[in-house]
């Protein structure tokens, strides 16, 4: 039998075709394992290099990446990083965490979990040493919405009790971290109608939506 030679060279340099019914004779691949196609032909795949030098960071859901106004950070369980092109640096250290929510407020962000996190100035501060922790949190218009914690100090005429709970939401003064309730009436609080938890918190045109479980 007459053997038929075939020139698969375009297919390699194309690499995989763009969508699954492509037309029969189309010159790109079908399949490509452990291959990625270049201008000179196919070509092994890059070796991927764990930048982390802790195990505990590379376990679900970590790494964590979050892309933010001054640039592009990742969480491990217990470590800030910022990414720069194809290399990390450690900016700062925390105790571990099993998840991350962000409040975004350009050279200072909020990060939380089980307590409550801020990054400033170049260092992590834990604000529990102020008497704030949450979980959830958010920026809305400039100002520090959070959940799922507690702040220091109550309104006046509760007696400053502690304000606390799963389904307590809070709001601090606009342009500050500062939850101290005075006659300017910025600092508030509100008990979501739910014996759950807050989850997280989101913003949509002029509102926050909160999300938890009854």
């Amino acid at each position: 039998m007459r053997e038929i030679a075939s020139t698969l060279e375009k297919s390699f340099l194309i690499g995989l075709r763009p969508e699954p019914n492509a037309p029969m004779g189309a010159d790109a691949l079908s399949q490509c394992l452990n291959m990625v196609p270049n201008g000179i032909g196919l070509v092994a795949r890059p070796e991927l290099v764990d930048l982390l030098d802790d195990a505990p960071a590379i376990r679900w859901p970590f790494p964590v990446l979050k892309s933010l106004s001054k640039g592009l950070f990742m969480f491990s369980k217990d470590a800030l990083f910022k990414v720069v092109g194809g290399s990390i640096s450690r900016i700062g250290s925390f105790s571990g965490v099993s998840g991350v929510e962000v409040a975004d407020f350009g050279d200072t962000f909020l990060f939380a979990d089980d307590k409550g996190y801020m990054y400033a100035e170049g260092s992590v501060i834990d604000l529990t040493s102020r008497g704030i922790s949450f979980k959830a949190c958010t920026n809305f218009k400039g100002q520090a919405f959070i959940a799922n914690g507690r702040i220091p100090d109550g309104p006046a005429l509760q007696g400053s009790t502690v304000v606390s709970g799963p389904n307590m939401v809070a709001w601090a003064k606009i342009n500050s971290f500062d939850f101290t309730f005075g006659l300017d009436n910025e600092v508030g609080f509100a008990y979501m109608p739910w014996e759950g938890e807050v989850y997280a918190l989101r913003t949509l045109g002029d509102s926050v939506i909160v999300y938890g479980n009854a």
